[in-house]
C-alpha cells in the first residue's frame, strides 16, 4: 500500500471547486436580491396599468400602458387636473379618471361647461362638452372626478363625489405604445 501523507495546505479538487464557485454564487445572490427588491419597490410604489374602455379619450386610448405613482398619493393630496387611478365606487373596478373638484368646492355642469364655485373651467383635453347637467357639493376628504370623454364615462356625474381613500395613484406617463410616449403635466387652468 502506498501512503500519501495529508498536507493541510494542499486542497482537494472539491475544496478548490467550492472555493472558486462560492464567491460567484454570493455575487449572483446579491444581484438577485437587489433586482427583487427593486421590482418589489417599483410594483408597490410605481405600478403599471393598462387602459380599458373609452372614458378618457382623447387623452388615453384602449390598450395604452401607464406608469403610475402611488407615492404621490401617500405624500400629498390630489390636485385639480391630475389623472388618477381609483377604485370605482360603482362596481369596485380599477379605473382612470381626472380630478375636477376638490374638497369644499361646488361643481356645477350646465350648458356643456363645468363650473367650480361659479367659475368656468377651461378644459381643452375633453372629447366633447358634457350633455348632462347637475350640481354637486364636495365634502371634506372628497373629490369630484370625471372622464375626459364626458358623455361616455361612468364617473362622479353618475355617483357623486368620491372619498379620497379610494384614489390610489397619479398617472405620470404613458409608456406604450412607444410612438405615443407622453407625460401628464398638470393643466394650467385660467
Amino acid at each position: 500500500m502506498i501512503y500519501f501523507p495529508h498536507d493541510n495546505d494542499h486542497q482537494t479538487r472539491r475544496e478548490r471547486l467550492i472555493a472558486a464557485v462560492l464567491p460567484v454564487i454570493r455575487e449572483w445572490t446579491k444581484a438577485l436580491a437587489v433586482v427583487t427588491l427593486f421590482a418589489l419597490i417599483m410594483n408597490l410604489f410605481f405600478p403599471r396599468y393598462a387602459v380599458e374602455g373609452r372614458s378618457m379619450e382623447p387623452t388615453l386610448h384602449e390598450t395604452d400602458r401607464l406608469f403610475v405613482s402611488n407615492l404621490d398619493i401617500m405624500t400629498r393630496l390630489p390636485q385639480r387636473g391630475e389623472v388618477v387611478i381609483l377604485t370605482s365606487p360603482h362596481d369596485g373596478d380599477t379605473v382612470v379618471k381626472r380630478v375636477i373638484g376638490l374638497p369644499g368646492e361646488t361643481v356645477e355642469v350646465r350648458g356643456g361647461v363645468v363650473y367650480i364655485d361659479g367659475a368656468a373651467l377651461d378644459e381643452p383635453y375633453i372629447n366633447e362638452p358634457p350633455r348632462y347637467t347637475g350640481r354637486w357639493v364636495i365634502g371634506e376628504h372628497q373629490y369630484f372626478i370625471l372622464g375626459d370623454n364626458r358623455n361616455h364615462s361612468l364617473d362622479s356625474s353618475d355617483y357623486g363625489p368620491i372619498d379620497e381613500s379610494i384614489i390610489h395613484g397619479v398617472v405620470k406617463f404613458r409608456w406604450f405604445p412607444f410612438d405615443s410616449l407622453y407625460n401628464f403635466p398638470l393643466p394650467q387652468y385660467r
